[in-house]
């Protein structure tokens, strides 16, 4: 139980203070642990797994023998429950045999055979797999007549219901704040894998009941959908799950049509993360929740432009650009909050990089400079490439100079996404003046930021890639 080891850990560290008079008293067992006592739930489970390529030829031996109008051995229809579903052929795809294996099992009345066709249903069960009502029905009628444990995990947590038992357990492990292995452990199914498909049933509903909880605190579901649905290394228990914990984290941000803060917004970043990659460079995972996808694209859009304003800034040392680093923080933070921009991704130098890492994870995803060759990138530079209209905008940090592709379909453009840049992959030339005549391109000095010159080009700019005017007081630093 967790609690004995919980005590155990507990008096681990009381003994490094060498008292010897200090003694713990915890409870040995939990709630559900006294209930299963009390009710004698013991043996629920049979332990015994077969191996698949035996099981096969197990199932059709019991095929042929029903097919030839031969009887069983007891030892033939101890195995048959395993041969179920998983085995080639599956005798779950013969109704009338596995109706005949169910009625045989319920009449002979040894609960060794009841033990080990409840052990399958749970070990085995998905909900829409073939006879899995039928076998459900059959077990629910059976724990009338072999009694304890199976009668009493009926009645109380309709474990042999399809709909209800997982549901059932999912409200009991949240309530109890147990993981669902310590759930099936307190019940006295220890054995069964905590990959099982009833515990996997079981994950999937309380997913189901965070995602549609408007209640809890974001950061606290954040920690739930960790605890039930990942593994102590932050990987998936069930492969199968893609969605359902991306609905657990997100759905409620959605349905309150409010969008969180962005100190909420980046763990749940680092965990989607780490779990289904960047959807801006791998997609595959995302596609089946494009609602989702959309969103997190949102706010890693967000979370660039936030690298490129918050690093630089923090990497920055001269006192006049620190001064002007307010007037572009403003204006582009303008630009977003107008939904211009469709897509964003910052390149970074070696000190942006390690500074970005620090901050926002390891799992954070930018552009780096390479190294060799060409005109290179100080240590401390950064570039912002921004998705606007049909263009893409390159803004280089210091001193360097903001350059607009009126297409993003030119061949000179960047392009964002990129896991390497040369320096003169994200800049239209390198010269002192600016250029302002061509439809094509554009590149400006961000000169007197305080008077606001370089940001109403910028802006104008912008009107006739987009159609939309950004007014002065909206970028006002």
């Amino acid at each position: 139980m967790i609690e004995v080891v919980f005590q155990k850990s507990c008096r681990d560290v009381a003994s490094r203070f060498q008292v010897p008079t200090l003694h713990l008293q915890l409870p040995e067992k939990t709630h559900i642990a006294k209930l299963c006592e009390a009710l004698n739930l013991s043996g629920a489970v049979d332990k015994t797994i077969k191996d698949l390529p035996t099981l096969n030829s197990v199932a059709q031996t019991i095929l042929e023998h029903f097919q030839q109008g031969k009887e069983l051995t007891t030892k033939q229809l101890r195995q048959a429950p395993w041969c179920f579903w998983e085995t080639k052929p599956a005798l779950a795809d013969y109704p009338d045999i596995l109706q005949r294996i169910l009625n045989l099992i319920l009449s002979l009345g040894k609960r060794r055979l009841f033990k080990t066709l409840a052990t399958v249903y749970l070990n085995q069960f998905q909900k829409n797999r073939q006879g899995l009502g039928v076998v459900s029905q059959a077990l629910q009628s059976g724990v009338v007549k072999f009694g304890s444990p199976w009668l009493e995990l009926q009645e109380n947590f309709a474990l042999y219901d399809i709909e209800n038992g997982p549901v059932r357990i999912a409200q009991l492990a949240l309530q109890q704040k147990l993981s669902v292995p310590e759930i099936m452990r307190d019940l006295d199914l220890s054995a069964l894998s905590a990959q099982s498909g009833f515990s996997e049933a079981v994950t999937h509903s309380i997913l189901k009941r965070l995602s549609e909880d408007r209640k809890i605190g974001h950061l606290s579901r954040l920690k739930l959908v960790k605890r039930y649905a990942l593994s102590s290394d932050g990987k998936q228990l069930f492969p199968a799950m893609d969605a359902d914990i991306a609905e657990a984290l997100i759905r409620p941000f959605l349905a309150r049509h409010k969008t969180p803060d962005d100190d909420t917004k980046d763990p749940f970043l680092d965990t989607l993360i780490k779990l289904f990659e960047d959807p801006r460079l791998n997609p595959g995972r995302w596609e089946k929740m494009p609602e989702i996808k959309s969103e997190i694209i949102a706010w890693l859009t967000k979370q660039s432009l936030r690298q490129f304003l918050d690093i630089v800034d923090r990497i920055t040392t001269k006192t006049s650009e620190k001064r002007m680093w307010k007037y572009r923080r403003a204006f582009w933070e303008a630009v977003y909050e107008n939904g211009l921009i469709r897509g964003a991704w910052v390149v970074f130098a070696e000190d942006g990089a390690r500074e970005t890492q620090r901050i926002f994870g390891n799992e954070v995803k930018f552009g780096r400079f390479r190294k060799g060759g060409g005109r290179q990138a100080q240590s401390s530079h950064a570039v912002l490439l921004l998705q606007i209209g049909q263009g893409v905008v390159s803004d280089w940090s210091h001193n360097g100079k903001v350059n607009i592709w009126s297409s993003a379909e030119d061949s000179s453009a960047p392009k964002l996404y990129n896991s390497w840049y040369d320096a003169d992959e994200v800049r239209y030339y390198v010269g002192r003046s600016d250029l302002l005549s061509s439809r094509d391109y554009l590149v400006k000095t961000h000169s007197s930021p305080d008077t606001y010159s370089w940001q109403k080009v910028v802006a104008k700019r912008i009107f006739e890639m987009t159609n939309k005017r950004l007014h002065q007081w909206e970028y006002k630093a």
